[in-house]
C-alpha cells in the first residue's frame, strides 16, 4: 500500500476545486518537468482557485507558504476537456470547454505583443507610502541641535527604478505595478524562504491558479528541465529589466544588452555553498536573480596573514612533512609547484610567488576538513579523496578519522572551537561531527582553526569573520575583482541561517534558507562590454570606488582582531557582534534623558532610535535597545522588497520603499529595530492601480533603525551629547 503525506489543509476559498491528481499533469508547467512530482503522495497540497476582476489574491506583508501558477487558456482547455471525457452529459462543462477552444483560436491569430496583453491576468502592486516623506517641521531646539552638532538632514538617495518582489518581473517605483501573465509562477520566494509576500496581487480578469505549498515547489524547481526553461524566459524577459535597475549596467546599449543576454548562464548555489573565496582569481560578474549572498570577508588566509618572521619557519615543517606520507602536513608539499619546492629546498623561499603558493595550498587544506584526518583514512579512503569522490567507503571513514584528529587536539582546542565559531557543526547522537553534513562555509570555518593546530608556530589563530553585506535579488556581485584585475576581496556565500538564530524569534527557527539562483557573466565577456562604451565603463568605475570604499571601512572595525578572554555574558548577550556596541556606564549616569532627547532632534520625523531597556552587563552596564552594526547583520536577510542595506560607515539603512512587513524588527536579536506609524503628513494618497473596487492594502507602519548619525561630523550623537560621559559605542571586540 502506497505511503501518503498527511493531508494539508488550505485556507477554503468559494469556488475551490480540488481536482483528482491524475489531471494536473495536463497543465503545461508539469508537462515540461522531467520528472512530475507525485501528487498522490501529497494529499490537499494544491487547490485550483477561480478569480473574477478585483479578487485580492495575497496581500503585501501577510506570511506567505505558498506559491501560484497562473493557469494558460491551453491549460484550462486540457483540464476541462479530461473532466468533460468523464462526464460527457454535463452542459455547462461542455459550453466552457467550447469557449476555451474558442479563445486558443483567437489567440493563434494575434501577433506576440497583442497576444500577450490578451493573456494579462494580474498584476502586483507595492504600496510603498512616501518614498519621499516629508520633514517635520522643524523648532528652535531642531536649530539648536543642529548648531551643536550639525544639520540632521540626511543626504537623499536615489529611487530605484525598479523595485524587487516576489514575482516574475520587478515592480515599477512610479507606478507601483507589475503586470502577471498566464503560465507564470509568483510567490515563490514567499513559499520557499517563508519571508512575507512582497507586493499584493491582483486578478484584473477571470482566471484560474494553482496554489501549491512548498513540498511541490521544491520538486518543480529543483527539475531540471524546469531550471533550464526558467533561464530562458529570465534572458528573454526578465534579465534586461534586472539589469537596468543597476546603476552598473545602466547604460548599456541594446546591442550590448544582445550581448550580455547571449553570454549570460543561470547557476544555482545550495545555501552554505561559496561561490567564490576571498583572495581567488576573479574569472565572473553575478546578478542575483533569487536568494541572499553574505559577502564575508576574514575566512581565509592571505600572505599578511602570516607574520614575515614566521615564513621560513612554515616552510621548514611543510619540508619536513613531506617524509611523512601520514602526516597531513605532506599534502602541502605535494600540492605545491615544481618551482616552489625547489625555493624551499634551496632556501631561497623569500618570493612573493613562493609564498602566495603555500597560502593557496593552506587554504585548499581549509576547504575540506576531511584532510586533517589524514592519518586515519584507509588508502581506498585517500585515494578517493584526492579524486573528489563522496565514495560510500570515505563517507564512512571521514567522521571517525576527523574525530580521532580532534581528539589528538585536546579539550582545549574544542574548546576554543566551541567560544569561536558561530554555529554548531551537524554532529551524530554520540557528538562526532557529520563531515557529509558539513556546508562548504563550515568546513571553511572548522579548517581555519585546524591549520593553526597544525603550524601553532607559524599560522596565528582565526580572526572573527566579518558579514560586509548582504546581497540580494538584483544586485550585482563580484565585479570589483574583474574591473581591478585582481584578486576577490572578500568571499561569497549563498546565505543559511546561523544555527542559533532562536534567541527571540522562535517562530522563524523553521524557516528554511531557499538555495541561491544567480546569472553568471564571464569575464572576458563582461569585460568586451566595458571595452564598447566608454560611459558604461565610466559608471563601473564610479560604483567600484563607491564598494571599495564600504569594504575597507566595514573590514576596519576590528575583523583583524582574535576573540577576546570574556565571561559567558558576554558571548549570551552577543557583544562580539558589535562595531558599534553602545555601553551606558550606570556609575556615571543621572538619568538625564539627554541622549534620548539627541538622537530624537537629530532625525527628520523626530523619533528615537535609542531605548534605555536592555540587559546588564557586570552589574554596571547598560546594552540598550539600539543599533550596534552587527558584524553578520541578520536583519538583512529576507526583505521583500530589498529596503534595508548598509552604508559606507557600517550603518543600517532603512529605504523609504519598505513596506512595513516587520521582518528585520523581528529577525533582530536585540530589538534594535523598531516599527512606527507612518504620520499623516508622510501618507500619500493610494494611487489607482486599476479601475477594481477593491482597496488594497495601505503601508501603514515603517521600520526605523539607528543610522549612527553617519552624515553628522561629530559621529552618534546619542554619545556626542551625554554631559557625563557615561554614553559609549565600542567595538565589541577590539576594545571590550
Amino acid at each position: 500500500m502506497a505511503v501518503v503525506m498527511p493531508v494539508a489543509e488550505l485556507d477554503p476559498k468559494e469556488g475551490d476545486e480540488h481536482p483528482d491528481a491524475s489531471v494536473l499533469p495536463f497543465f503545461s508547467l508539469f508537462q515540461m518537468l522531467k520528472k512530475v512530482p507525485s501528487f498522490d503522495k501529497y494529499p490537499g497540497t494544491w487547490v485550483l482557485r477561480r478569480y473574477r476582476p478585483g479578487d485580492v489574491v495575497c496581500e503585501q506583508g501577510e506570511t506567505g507558504s505558498t506559491a501560484f501558477y497562473i493557469l494558460s487558456t491551453e491549460d484550462l482547455h486540457a483540464f476541462r476537456n479530461a473532466q468533460l471525457e468523464s462526464n460527457p452529459d454535463d452542459a455547462e462543462l461542455r459550453a466552457e470547454v467550447d469557449a476555451l477552444a474558442k479563445r486558443i483560436e483567437m489567440l493563434a491569430g494575434l501577433d506576440g505583443e497583442i497576444a500577450r496583453d490578451e493573456r494579462h491576468s494580474a498584476f502586483a502592486h507595492l504600496d510603498t507610502g512616501n518614498l519621499r516623506p516629508e520633514p517635520r517641521p522643524e523648532g528652535i531646539w531642531d536649530r539648536i541641535g543642529a548648531a551643536l552638532f550639525g544639520s540632521r538632514r540626511a543626504a537623499e538617495r536615489p529611487i530605484p527604478e525598479f523595485i524587487p518582489n516576489d514575482g516574475p518581473t520587478d515592480i515599477n517605483a512610479i507606478t507601483g505595478i507589475a503586470p502577471m501573465y498566464e503560465g507564470e509562477i509568483f510567490g515563490e520566494s514567499s513559499c520557499l524562504g517563508r519571508v512575507p509576500r512582497s507586493a499584493t496581487v491582483i486578478a484584473s480578469r477571470d482566471c484560474y491558479m494553482l496554489e501549491m505549498v512548498r513540498s511541490i515547489m521544491d520538486k518543480i524547481v529543483s527539475d531540471r528541465n524546469y531550471q533550464d526553461k526558467a533561464e530562458q524566459k529570465y534572458k528573454d524577459r526578465v534579465f534586461e529589466i534586472h539589469l537596468r535597475r543597476e546603476p552598473l549596467f545602466s547604460k548599456l546599449s541594446s546591442d550590448q544588452y544582445k550581448m550580455v543576454q547571449s553570454v549570460a548562464e543561470l547557476i544555482f548555489i545550495e545555501p552554505g555553498d561559496v561561490l567564490f573565496d576571498e583572495f581567488e582569481k576573479a574569472d565572473s560578474v553575478y546578478v542575483i536573480r533569487r536568494g541572499t549572498v553574505a559577502v564575508i570577508k576574514g575566512i581565509l588566509l592571505d600572505r599578511e596573514s602570516i607574520a614575515p618572521d614566521r615564513w621560513k619557519l612554515l616552510f621548514q615543517r611543510v619540508h619536513r612533512a613531506s617524509a611523512e606520507p601520514d602526516d597531513p602536513r605532506s599534502l602541502l608539499w605535494a600540492w605545491l609547484s615544481d618551482s616552489t619546492r625547489q625555493a624551499i629546498e634551496e632556501g631561497k623561499a623569500s618570493d612573493v610567488a613562493v609564498k602566495s603558493d603555500m597560502v593557496g595550498a593552506l587554504n585548499r587544506l581549509m576547504t575540506n576538513v576531511t584532510y586533517f584526518g589524514w592519518s586515519f583514512l584507509s588508502e581506498a579512503g585517500r585515494a578517493d579523496l584526492l579524486k573528489g569522490e563522496e565514495s560510500r567507503t570515505l563517507t564512512k571513514e571521514a567522521n571517525t578519522a576527523l574525530h580521532q584528529f580532534l581528539q589528538e587536539r585536546g579539550t582545549y582546542f574544542h574548546r576554543l572551537i566551541d567560544e569561536t565559531i558561530t554555529g554548531e557543526f551537524p554532529r551524530a547522537d554520540n557528538g562526532v561531527i557529520k563531515v557529509a553534513s558539513m556546508s562548504p562555509l563550515q568546513h571553511r570555518l572548522l579548517g581555519r582553526h585546524l591549520v593553526a593546530s597544525l603550524f601553532p608556530e607559524a599560522v596565528p589563530q582565526p580572526t572573527v569573520p566579518v558579514t560586509l553585506a548582504y546581497r540580494s535579488r538584483g544586485e550585482c556581485i563580484g565585479e570589483l575583482g574583474v574591473i581591478d584585475d585582481a584578486p576577490r576581496t572578500a568571499s561569497c556565500v549563498a546565505y543559511d541561517h546561523p544555527a542559533d538564530f532562536d534567541r527571540k524569534i522562535a517562530e522563524y527557527k523553521k524557516y528554511l534558507a531557499s538555495r541561491v539562483e544567480l546569472v553568471r557573466i564571464r569575464r572576458d565577456d563582461f569585460q568586451r562590454i566595458l571595452s564598447h562604451s566608454p560611459a558604461v565603463r565610466a559608471e563601473v568605475e564610479k560604483i567600484a570606488e563607491g564598494r571599495r570604499s564600504n569594504t575597507e571601512t566595514t573590514a576596519m572595525r576590528g575583523w583583524q582582531a582574535e576573540m577576546p578572554s570574556a565571561s559567558p555574558r558576554y558571548h549570551e548577550l552577543g557583544f562580539f557582534q558589535g562595531q558599534q556596541l553602545m555601553l551606558i556606564d550606570l556609575d556615571r549616569c543621572v538619568r538625564c534623558g539627554d541622549c534620548v532627547s539627541a538622537c530624537k532632534n537629530t532625525h527628520d520625523d523626530g523619533r528615537t532610535r535609542l531605548f534605555l531597556d536592555g540587559p546588564r552587563f557586570e552589574n554596571r552596564y547598560l546594552s540598550p535597545a539600539t543599533c550596534r552594526s552587527c558584524r553578520d547583520p541578520v536583519c538583512m536577510i529576507g526583505c521583500p522588497v530589498g529596503s534595508i542595506t548598509r552604508g559606507g560607515n557600517g550603518e543600517i539603512i532603512i529605504e523609504n520603499w519598505c513596506i512595513g512587513c516587520k521582518l528585520c524588527a523581528e529577525q533582530c536579536p536585540y530589538d534594535s529595530i523598531q516599527m512606527h506609524e507612518i504620520l499623516p503628513s508622510e501618507r500619500r494618497q493610494q494611487q489607482e492601480a486599476t479601475s477594481v473596487s477593491r482597496e488594497v492594502k495601505e503601508v501603514s507602519h515603517r521600520a526605523v533603525v539607528c543610522d549612527l548619525c553617519s552624515t553628522l561630523p561629530t559621529g552618534p550623537a546619542c554619545v556626542s551629547m551625554c554631559p557625563h560621559d557615561a554614553a559609549r559605542r565600542l567595538d565589541g571586540v577590539t576594545r571590550f
